[in-house]
């Protein structure tokens, strides 16, 4: 699908992420089944970050602050009671490991 908008690389991605949680910006991504030709599956975020030409040091920033949870029972707007739930239960689960 073309939106008419750059795309970042993932290298670009990684190395963002990475600056992110060097700077303490931990970052829980949520990934939804909206588009499930696009991101179908739990391990996709880590294989493809494990697959980027990405420094040692962006790996390990990654590994240590960036989590990720794919959903695939909810959609993207999370405007359905049970969308609501779902993630606010996933959320609060890993803001209650960041902070303990």
């Amino acid at each position: 699908m073309d939106y008419g908008l750059p795309v970042l690389t993932v290298t670009d991605f990684g190395e963002g992420l990475a600056e992110r949680a060097r700077r303490g910006c931990p970052c829980y991504l949520v990934f939804t089944g909206s588009v499930l030709q696009r991101y179908n599956h739990a391990s996709q975020f880590d294989d493809v970050m494990r697959a980027a030409p990405l420094s040692a040091e962006d790996r390990s920033a990654i590994a240590r602050d960036v989590q990720s949870v794919f959903l695939p029972d909810i959609d993207h707007t999370m405007t359905t009671l049970h969308g609501q739930r779902v993630y606010t239960r996933h959320v609060r689960q890993w803001l209650a490991k960041r902070l303990a």
